[in-house]
């Protein structure tokens, strides 16, 4: 829906703008939205045309990420939505995975810890190249996975959020995805540094993970300022310091996301088939504003704080590894 030359303008833009001021702005932030709640798809879509509307008016860049089930369901009812989110100047799209996937962390109902390595990519690369039936948990023959995301935005989505189980899985799992074209994994819980590597991926920066979602009643500059001071004190990290600020879709109107209520419910981690009409009920109206009003005011402040801390996604981080290993090999300039 993009072109792939407008995708490298524009990750030339963010290399010259906010990425090549890292010696002088050592914290950076970076919004990240994550879809999966495909119980409610109105609901999912009327939020993210709110959210791009909102970071489109302050030119605050976003990641936001899909699961393969919601590239379907945005293909075939939010056509709109989707070719706006590939087009976007301020939304990066990523990707991550989700149950019914079999190499998600703590979900191997298919017994792929088992598999031998070859066994386990050929598995996962037919899950990221195919359509996910959310009641088997099987492939379907249409296309679908991370492939299809690649072919709707015209780019390939630099960061992946594949939790997986085990780290023989993982390392399977990051060598398919890297093969597709993703160049960033996601982890939380840890210093994640620019430049370090997860089998095939680097990991994308993140030194704080502020899951804004749980911070409904304060007030916005207060959480973003404690999260600053904190993210270049995280353990065996190095500048430039991220501050990860993080939402689900889900939070902005149901209690649990429809992945949870599917399918970690209890007895549900045994294996297919999936009750797919199950619903989280939703929040109250009042609570709908008040966790909407907490991200606008947040991503307001980080707008208005922008000279001291800037504001990056994916794209900078993808140019600016970019930069290094041009650097690094002069003969590959050009």
């Amino acid at each position: 829906m993009v072109s792939r030359r407008a995708f490298c303008r524009v990750a030339a833009l963010a290399l010259a703008g906010s990425v090549a001021r890292a010696q002088s702005h050592p914290v950076y932030n970076f919004f990240a939205l994550n879809t999966q709640d495909f119980a409610y798809p109105q609901n999912s879509a009327d939020l993210l045309w709110r959210v791009i509307d909102l970071h489109e008016s302050l030119d605050v860049p976003i990641d936001i990420s899909l699961t393969t089930t919601m590239v379907d369901v945005y293909e075939t009812q939010y056509r709109d939505l989707l070719r706006r989110l590939c087009t976007s100047d301020v939304v990066c799209l990523a990707y991550h995975g989700r149950p019914p996937l079999p190499y998600h962390s703590d979900f191997d109902w298919l017994g792929m810890s088992t598999m031998s390595t070859s066994q386990q990519r050929s598995t996962i690369y037919s899950y990221e190249t195919h359509g996910l039936d959310l009641v088997t948990g099987q492939p379907t023959l249409a296309a679908g996975g991370y492939a299809k995301l690649v072919s709707l935005a015209g780019y390939a989505p630099p960061s992946v959020g594949n939790l997986v189980e085990g780290a023989t899985l993982q390392a399977s799992s990051d060598a398919v995805l890297a093969e597709l074209g993703a160049q960033f994994g996601v982890v939380h819980g840890r210093a994640a540094n620019l430049g370090a590597t997860r089998n095939q991926l680097y990991v994308r920066p993140e030194h704080y993970d502020l899951k804004l979602f749980q911070q409904v009643g304060r007030q916005a500059g207060d959480v973003v300022e404690e999260a600053i001071a904190a993210a270049p004190l995280a353990a065996g990290g190095r500048a430039p310091f991220v501050v990860g600020i993080k939402m689900h879709d889900n939070d902005f109107f149901a209690e649990n996301s429809a992945w949870t209520t599917v399918y970690l419910a209890r007895g549900a981690r045994q294996g297919p088939p999936w009750n797919t009409a199950l619903k989280s009920p939703q929040l109250s109206a009042s609570a709908q504003q008040d966790m909407w009003g907490l991200y606008e005011t947040t991503v307001r402040y980080a707008a208005s704080i922008r000279d001291r801390v800037p504001i990056v996604n994916s794209r900078a981080w993808q140019a600016w590894v970019g930069s290094a290993a041009a650097s690094a090999h002069p003969a590959g300039r050009g």
